[in-house]
């Protein structure tokens, strides 16, 4: 994969055994090319600003391939996005693991309602086929971080959530190394390269010291960029 940024001379290309790192200078361009990137996965192309091009050298479906966070605290790892994907994957495991016990209870439970409101002077329908993920909306199955209490587990916990259901490859995080400490950095550069996740830093401020694993497209206040690697 490559990350382009319109009006750089480098682009970024996303290396499977590297972190890559956009560290921007200006804090005009660090908000553009977090809106932009933002929209993208909103399925908003108004502007382009940077573009990620896969293997073949086409542009990714962002929403499909690409997740960011911003809000590190707030995150909603039960957005409708992740709850209709993990509904998805649980759907699949049941039919393969315990159909004919779930199916049979359903029909059960249909079947004693339908004894019970058929005395009432009502008229009722009912829904024919109730799929699993209407009885997942019914019981609120959500994932619960509750036990993951700081920021690096609550993200290392949402990498094991993109690998498992195959959610995307491509997480963004934006400011990540305000909020972690350079151990805490290398554990979650080890944890998403063993995971085999791509992860994006987008950052804000100048030049610091690399840290192993990175590859940095550094971009001055000139618009001036170059490439290091650690």
């Amino acid at each position: 994969m490559i990350i382009r940024i319109f009006g750089l001379d480098n682009d970024l290309i996303i290396d499977e055994e590297k972190i890559s790192l956009i560290n921007v200078y200006s804090n005009k361009l660090y908000s553009k090319l977090i809106e932009d990137l933002n929209n993208k996965i909103k399925g908003e192309n108004e502007e382009d600003s940077i573009i990620i091009l896969n293997d073949q050298g086409e542009e990714i479906n962002y929403s499909k391939e690409m997740v960011m966070i911003i809000d590190y605290y707030n995150f909603d790892i039960n957005s409708k996005k992740i709850l209709g994907i993990l509904y998805e994957y649980l759907s699949n495991y049941i039919k393969t693991e315990q159909s004919y016990i779930i199916e049979k209870s359903i029909n059960d439970l249909k079947a004693y309602i339908e004894v019970q409101v058929s005395d009432l002077p009502i008229e009722f329908s009912m829904k024919d086929d109730i799929k699993y993920s209407d009885l997942f909306k019914m019981f609120d199955i959500k994932v619960d971080f509750s036990n993951r209490k700081s920021i690096l587990e609550r993200i290392e916990g949402f990498i094991d959530i993109l690998k498992i259901m195959k959610i995307c490859n491509v997480l963004i995080l934006v400011n990540i190394k305000h909020f972690l400490t350079n151990e805490e950095l290398i554990e979650l550069y080890k944890y998403s390269l063993y995971n085999s996740i791509k992860l994006v830093l987008l950052e804000q401020g100048e030049e610091s010291k690399l840290l192993p694993y990175e590859q940095v497209l550094q971009i001055d206040e000139s618009f001036c960029d170059s490439i290091k690697l650690n």
